[in-house]
């Protein structure tokens, strides 16, 4: 996990490189600067609005002892992505890839676990109850959530390549008690050049009744979003300031999402190392 954002090793077609686990897409994005192939009609969307042309592929994929023999892959500019992680950024894994998983994030151990569903799921055993269950609905591979701020309701999407929290500027007035505005911000997305943008932070946020703390959160239109991804519209986008504040589980074909706080990953994490305390020596 890098720059806010969860980045992971793999290897595409032999080469390998980093990779920016991305539930805000659709299919597997390669940056260009690595990868070439056929043009095609297609374009990819920034929380920016900036739509870009891309090009296809089909590719073989590996991540760890997970393989994914030819996969779909557009391809386009991912630039400015690497100037903001500092790394050679090979590409985002967008949320269909994981379609037949579960993920488990943990950002308090910086880990990124897969679970396939064909395969007895051991985080089972691993980890405690889950302090809260989530259902969601899809916009195209992205988990949508209620989300309640103040009296009103809102539609955010969960995208875990989503450095800050996104509000649609249109929902600002809706919004207005509870918004408050500190500075501009730049914006990193897909292309070459970043966006800047107002950010400010978001008060009295409920995730499907879940109480959050004020987060971080930038004003950016999701119209490029809306229009290419199919599903609910949405209102806003719950990146690194939430996925950060829990240990994550998205269980793609379930459509449930459940929440452990950190308290209680640090705590189940000191009992298993008492517990095998006498397995390390």
């Amino acid at each position: 996990m890098r720059s806010k954002l969860i980045v992971f090793q793999a290897v595409v077609d032999g080469q390998t490189g980093y990779f920016i686990l991305d539930t805000g897409i659709e299919r597997l994005l390669l940056n260009m600067r690595y990868f070439r192939w056929a043009p095609s009609r297609r374009i990819c969307a920034g929380v920016d609005g900036r739509c870009l042309p891309v090009e296809e592929r089909l590719v073989d994929l590996e991540i760890g002892n997970w393989r994914l023999p030819n996969t779909q892959a557009d391809i386009t500019d991912l630039r400015a992505l690497e100037v903001y992680t500092g790394l050679p950024i090979f590409g985002n894994a967008g949320g269909w890839l994981f379609k037949d998983c579960e993920l488990v994030i943990d950002y308090t151990f910086r880990e990124l676990t897969i679970y396939p569903h064909k395969k007895s799921p051991p985080h089972r055993n691993r980890h405690t109850e889950a302090e809260a269950a989530l259902s969601f609905k899809y916009k195209g591979a992205m988990p949508g959530l209620e989300v309640q701020i103040g009296a009103r309701t809102f539609r955010f999407g969960l995208d875990t390549g989503a450095g800050a929290n996104v509000l649609d500027p249109r929902r600002r007035k809706d919004v207005r008690p509870y918004f408050i505005a500190r500075k501009e911000q730049e914006l990193a997305t897909f292309g070459n050049s970043t966006a800047t943008t107002i950010g400010g932070e978001l008060h009295d946020l409920k995730v499907n009744g879940q109480s959050c703390r004020p987060m971080p959160t930038l004003l950016a239109s999701l119209d490029g979003t809306n229009r290419q991804l199919i599903g609910p519209q949405l209102d806003g986008l719950l990146g690194y300031p939430f996925l950060s504040r829990y240990r994550v589980a998205i269980h793609f074909r379930k459509r449930e999402i459940r929440l452990w706080s950190p308290e209680t990953v640090r705590e189940q994490y000191l009992a298993y190392q008492e517990k095998h305390k006498g397995n390390n020596r």
